[in-house]
């Protein structure tokens, strides 16, 4: 199974692509580094540079489920409101259309950490059924 991680250069990114491959999955990461660091690359995982808005366009790899992780923290969102919106709801919004409008040829399983109770999705069963939602087109 191929999963990517957005933010995967991230503290918790990282971490999480290192527990992914160590569970045997293909990682890709997309991240566009402006808070992650190649110091955080984990041996095993695919890693493109980009932003979420351009995740159609810079990941040629179609994954089977998305950890959706990429986003600016509250407190430096708070400070730069246009940074802020964004990375964290234009970039979440063009990782979903890519989902829902076929821009990227996904099994359409995505992860949003902060966001799990965002209408519009539906739980399901999979390997990460406490996590992921499925995206209705």
């Amino acid at each position: 199974m191929k999963i990517m991680v957005t933010g995967g250069a991230g503290f918790i990114g990282s971490r999480l692509c290192r527990r992914l491959v160590l569970e045997g999955y293909d990682v890709v990461s997309l991240d566009d580094y402006s808070t992650g660091s190649e110091a955080h690359h984990v041996p095993g995982v695919v890693y493109r540079r980009g932003h979420t808005m351009e995740i159609a366009s810079v990941v040629p790899e179609t994954p089977d489920v998305i950890f959706h992780l990429a986003a600016v923290v509250s407190a430096q969102a708070e400070a730069d409101y246009d940074l802020g919106r964004r990375v964290n709801l234009r970039g979440t919004d063009a990782v979903i259309e890519a989902l829902v409008f076929g821009l990227m040829a996904f099994d359409r399983l995505l992860v949003l950490a902060p966001l799990i109770g965002v209408a519009g999705v539906q739980c399901v069963a999979h390997p990460f059924k406490d996590l992921v939602v499925k995206v209705q087109p």
